[in-house]
């Protein structure tokens, strides 16, 4: 037979029920929060529009040239590949 859990006492459900109480104000003034943040836009917030981040000070912000690996490592790379592919 499976037992029953036992009842809670007084004091447990008093201060469930004052707990519970709080929660609808609570969650109330949470939602009144985030629908005044969801209404500011850059005219009514202190915070500046979006924008992309600056460049680090003293870049053009340009990309730099790369530098070109030199024609006879290029080839002797392509030689070096060749030969261990034939002995693997």
């Amino acid at each position: 037979m499976c037992q029953a859990a036992p009842l809670p006492s007084y004091e447990e459900l008093a201060a469930l029920v004052v707990e519970l109480r709080s929660e609808p104000a609570q969650a109330r003034a949470r939602i009144a929060n985030l629908e005044a943040r969801l209404a500011q836009n850059s005219t009514n917030s202190s915070r500046p529009p979006f924008s992309l981040p600056h460049p680090l000070p003293g870049r053009s912000g340009r990309m730099a040239a790369m530098p070109t690996t030199p024609e006879y490592t290029q080839l002797s790379l392509a030689q070096r590949l060749t030969e261990h592919a034939r002995t693997a």
